[in-house]
């Protein structure tokens, strides 16, 4: 399940031979759901984000003392499934879906599958709001086993030549591989432990995937050259590994195995180098991967710290790995990545900057407060990552309905094919 990325994702938007806005009854139409990975990307930001993040906000107040919560624990469990699996999950199968065929130059098949796909995801969410239970359990299972199965029938339809194998092909694989596994695991170990799950689902989905996909797309990005290869599989196993411990005890050491393996991803990556090429998507872009991976890092030192005997870390270690590491990452790849893939430019070319902002010292309030108590900064950043959040979907989705359509001569190196009739 690797996706055959190019040497450089994404052109230079500051480039274009020239640019017109789509018909207005074109707009029109597209800012309801067009089906396909355009579903799953919409409903993440529009439902599930606003939803989950105002959960979040409204329990953050409730702390506080401001407003008074009925069924505490059924908030929670409803903010958890909306965000996890909501928001993130939804959000980077619908990306996923986005990229692999255009790179193939086929089309995402098959479309039943698809729709299918989101609806039992969206049904999963919907039966374990008050909490998980064995349907919405299964619900998402069973959507994850379609995820993975439309990837496979999908890559089986490209042209021959599109299938060559890389150097990266088998590490990039596994990455991705175990990351949907992790995905499936975390699902069904929610009737055991929601806390838990979640965070299952958050390392090893999410986080795999963006060291998936940051083998790929990250040195171009940053502007490095090279790996350590040799490294990968060695990281892979330990970052899985921990994840096995987790639930299978010591409890302890769990964390001790996870920093063995970020940190061998890190050292093969190098992420933190100095630049020898020269941004091609903007500068912003290299700020949110850094400093994602700055959060990586602070998520699995406060993980350790926690299991050290200070259990008051547990909380800002979870918003660390979750603000931090992945929704910084989801931002900033998604306002490179999607509008690329749509052909559009932003609305609002500060707007990234505004966001990464926002979103950085929102997180960094939050992670500190919660750690120190205190619940007024708590609140505090917590408005400023909803504040980030509501940015970033009212400039994507924006972005991706009334941005103004590009126009290149020659070659892009992103095929758009015209997807065959289903």
């Amino acid at each position: 399940m690797d996706f055959p990325w190019p040497s450089s994702l994404a052109y230079n938007q500051d480039k274009d031979i020239r640019f017109d806005r789509a018909p207005r009854s074109e707009r029109l139409k597209d800012v309801i759901f067009k089906g396909g990975y355009d579903a799953f990307i919409k409903f993440s930001l529009l439902v599930a984000a606003l939803a989950g993040s105002s959960l979040g906000l409204w329990m953050l107040l409730g702390w506080l003392g401001w407003v008074s919560i009925a069924g505490f624990p059924t908030v929670l469990a409803a903010h958890g499934q909306l965000q996890v699996y909501g928001f993130v999950t939804l959000y980077t199968m619908g990306v996923a879906m986005m990229i692999l065929p255009r790179f193939l130059q086929t089309s995402l098949r098959p479309v039943w599958l698809v729709n299918l796909c989101l609806m039992m995801m969206i049904g999963g969410i919907a039966g374990n709001l008050n909490g998980p239970n064995l349907r919405g359990a299964a619900l998402q299972m069973l959507s994850t086993l379609a995820f993975f199965a439309i990837l496979r029938i999908t890559r089986r339809s490209a042209p021959p030549a599109k299938k060559k194998k890389d150097p990266l092909s088998r590490e990039h694989a596994l990455f991705l591989a175990c990351g949907t596994l992790w995905l499936f695991a975390a699902q069904a170990l929610s009737l055991v432990d929601l806390t838990r799950s979640l965070e299952t689902a958050l390392w090893g989905f999410a986080g795999l995937y963006i060291a998936g996909i940051g083998l790929r797309v990250h040195p171009g990005m940053l502007g490095i050259k090279g790996l350590h290869k040799p490294l990968l599989l060695p990281a892979a196993a330990l970052w899985n590994l921990a994840l096995i411990v987790l639930w299978t005890g010591p409890e302890d050491l769990w964390c001790w195995v996870l920093a063995g393996g970020v940190g061998l991803f890190l050292t093969s990556l190098r992420p933190f180098r100095r630049a020898i090429l020269p941004p091609a998507g903007g500068a912003w872009l290299r700020y949110y991967v850094r400093t994602s991976y700055v959060w990586l890092v602070v998520a699995v030192v406060l993980s350790c710290w926690t299991h050290l005997g200070h259990a008051e870390w547990a909380g800002p270690a979870r918003h660390a790995l979750g603000s931090g590491f992945v929704l910084t990452m989801m931002m900033g790849m998604g306002l490179r990545m999607i509008p690329a893939f749509e052909v559009r430019r932003l609305l609002c070319s500060p707007g990234p900057w505004a966001l990464y902002g926002v979103l950085t010292l929102g997180t960094l309030i939050r992670v500190v407060a919660q750690g120190a108590g205190a619940m007024g900064l708590l609140a505090f950043g917590g408005a400023l990552q909803f504040a980030a959040i509501l940015g970033f979907v009212i400039l994507l989705v924006g972005t991706c309905q009334w941005g103004k359509k590009l126009h290149f001569e020659g070659d892009m190196g992103m095929p758009l094919p015209t997807p065959d009739p289903e």
